[in-house]
């Protein structure tokens, strides 16, 4: 901000920066807004397979609209999930950037309702999930 004892006027950067803080912050309180979703829950348990290996998994969703979450698998790896595109109402694309663990990124193709969340990674058919709320 500006210091204004001086009476001098606020130049025209400071304005607008005053203006984009005061509209970034509305904007995030939209977004939180428009993004919690009580029919779905936050934290999900399920398993994965890839080529014959598996196991536990579970998931954290932020939010549903757009999807964004975590995904570990315990003891392997971490990946943030991101939602890249919608499909439909109840598909979407979702990238998972590895933040821990030797499993590579990847974009996962996923289905969801209240009670399921289901996915298969777009270039490896083979690889897939399956998860019910905690």
């Amino acid at each position: 901000m500006v210091d204004n004892t001086s009476g001098a006027r606020p130049t025209s950067l400071s304005k607008c920066a005053s203006v984009a803080i005061a509209v970034c912050a509305v904007s995030i309180a939209l977004a939180s807004e428009a993004s919690a979703d009580p029919s779905f829950a936050a934290d999900w348990t399920g398993s994965w397979h890839s080529g014959g290996a598996g196991g536990q998994a579970t998931v954290h969703l932020v939010s549903m609209d757009p999807i964004v979450g975590t995904i570990t698998i315990p003891g392997m790896c971490t990946a943030d999930w991101h939602e890249t595109q919608r499909i439909s109402p109840t598909t979407r694309l979702v990238g998972a950037h590895v933040t821990s663990g030797p499993c590579g990124d990847n974009t996962w193709n996923v289905t969801f309702s209240p009670t399921s969340l289901t996915g298969v990674d777009n270039a490896h058919p083979g690889t897939a999930f399956s998860f019910t709320p905690a």
